[in-house]
């Protein structure tokens, strides 16, 4: 909100326990608004979100320690229909290694998406995740190319490397016809 203050903004939630604080954002930031549930290929779909004790680790499909509760899937592209939320979008995932399904969920919303920041993985969090570098080539198919990274993480068992964020902007962006180094 600090760099992009006219924008709007639409968290998508599926964790019930950080509702207040939701609450809290939405009474401070008039332009700021959530949908508590999972992001997903298919409306009114329910999937099993693994939920671990920090709250942190929690995803669908995951193998982490926890509990485990069924939570109602909405699509991205239904969500902003809904609220009437017009683009150039950008769209940022955290949601580990759920991205696929929602990516399915957000066609129309992609086609008018300038920039994409994914939180991808070096190791399989969900039997149907993708690492980071398949998720490079899954999003140059669906037309974005990586431009930047940011906040490198290492696995605290090994130090090997666990996530990066990537910066994915259009394949089409002016910074791709720019060929050299200099």
């Amino acid at each position: 909100m600090k760099h992009f203050p006219n924008a709007s903004y639409l968290a998508v939630e599926p964790l019930e326990e950080r509702q207040e604080a939701l609450e809290t954002t939405k009474r401070r930031f008039t332009n700021f608004d959530y949908a508590l549930c999972v992001a997903g290929e298919v409306n009114g779909e329910e999937v099993d979100l693994n939920v671990t004790p920090d709250l942190n680790g929690s995803t669908v499909e995951g193998q982490n320690p926890g509990s485990s509760r069924t939570c109602l899937v909405r699509t991205v592209d239904s969500l902003v229909i809904e609220r009437n939320l017009s683009g150039p979008y950008l769209l940022k995932f955290d949601t580990h290694g759920y991205e696929i399904p929602i990516l399915s969920g957000s066609n129309d919303v992609l086609t008018n998406t300038t920039a994409i920041i994914m939180e991808t993985y070096n190791f399989q969090l969900t039997p149907t995740s993708l690492r980071f570098h398949d998720m490079c080539a899954h999003l140059e198919r669906l037309g974005f190319r990586p431009v930047d990274i940011a906040e490198p993480m290492l696995r605290l068992h090994d130090k090997a490397f666990w996530q990066i964020d990537i910066l994915f902007l259009k394949a089409d962006s002016d910074v791709f016809q720019y060929q050299h180094y200099r």
